[in-house]
């Protein structure tokens, strides 16, 4: 017969040190998978930038510019996004074609080749799906829904989000047709209107989205008077938010319509300004006036990419002239 002492059974006191041990190794152990799976996410991330800066290399091959930011009149519904364009040089000429089918209509800009912009008619599916302009580390992936747009006519529908956004520059003043950035309404600009050196201005940025709870910065505008800032500015900035916001927080709520519809052209949809560095505050005004800063759910910045087509991971602490500098085509100095 065993004695006590030849069992082998756990006892109580053995089992809780044994689960307390594995709940520490867990714990120990859960924040390295979590930065391996947001390391994975952020090289995702950055190779789904880097294909829609490619392809805005290969827009500008083909066309001799880069894509306008939007083309249609000022605040119009109609007016597709420089990401619309790209479209064909992004895989995605199917859907481009889909796009195409859509009633025109005359009274566009007169110097365009075609005197005509999309009409507000509905698709029949009412949404579509972009993989590549999408990060995915992004909060918020489901399709926006909207009363009325470009494909809405009237109705409700459900629109592709869009996280990568193009850069307009640092100027503020409601003029989309003119500005610092590399990107500008109705007519696109080339690679040598980069006179600072492409490698020294940023073509596109993560803007990520959050819900319309959101108070702190990262993916939200709040709705409120922008503080207009001049096209030939000295650096740094003045905060073109700083109304708004109090510390690490808005002071009223407002609405999140930056990152919203990957195929709207108009400012707040399509593009951001380098006022404010990555993650800062960002303020809305009118779909021609906005302040929207790149922001990322990546911790301490946002991925963007340069004109010569690499892609870099610019921090949120990042010297404010320094970043203002980055944004604009023709400051006259090297950075």
């Amino acid at each position: 017969m065993k004695s006590r002492e030849d069992s082998h059974a756990f006892t109580l006191v053995e089992l809780l040190v044994v689960v307390t041990i594995v709940g520490v190794l867990i714990a120990l152990l859960l924040p390295v998978v979590q930065s391996a799976r947001e390391a994975a996410r952020r090289m995702s991330c950055s190779n789904n930038l880097k294909q829609v800066t490619l392809a805005l290399h290969n827009y500008h091959d083909t066309n001799g510019s880069l894509p306008p930011l939007y083309i249609g009149p000022a605040q119009a519904e109609g007016a597709l996004s420089w990401s619309m364009h790209l479209l064909p040089f992004n895989e995605q000429q199917p859907l481009f074609a889909e796009i195409e089918k859509l009633t025109h209509r005359s009274g566009g800009p007169a110097k365009l080749d075609s005197d005509v912009f999309y009409a507000t008619v509905g698709r029949p599916s009412g949404s579509f799906e972009i993989p590549t302009y999408m990060c995915p580390s992004a909060a918020v992936r489901e399709k926006v829904v909207s009363a009325t747009d470009v494909f809405g006519s009237g109705t409700s529908g459900e629109f592709a989000p869009l996280s990568y956004k193009a850069c307009t520059g640092t100027d503020i003043d409601g003029v989309d047709t003119q500005n610092n950035g590399m990107f500008q309404a109705i007519y696109g600009l080339r690679f040598d209107d980069a006179r600072d050196g492409v490698s020294n201005v940023f073509l596109l940025s993560e803007v990520a989205m959050t819900g319309s709870t959101k108070t702190d910065f990262v993916g939200f505008a709040v709705k409120g008077a922008v503080t207009p800032l001049p096209l030939l500015s000295s650096f740094p900035v003045l905060d073109p938010c700083a109304a708004h916001h109090d510390g690490d927080h808005y002071t009223k709520r407002g609405t999140d319509l930056q990152g919203s519809y990957a195929h709207h052209g108009l400012a707040h949809y399509s593009s951001f300004q380098a006022a404010n560095q990555p993650n800062s505050p960002s303020c809305y005004e009118s779909p021609a006036v906005s302040a929207v800063a790149a922001s990322s759910q990546h911790p301490g910045g946002a991925m963007h990419s340069f004109g010569d087509g690499s892609v870099r991971y610019v921090s949120s602490s990042m010297d404010r002239a320094t970043y203002n500098r980055l944004g604009a085509r023709d400051d006259g100095e090297l950075d």
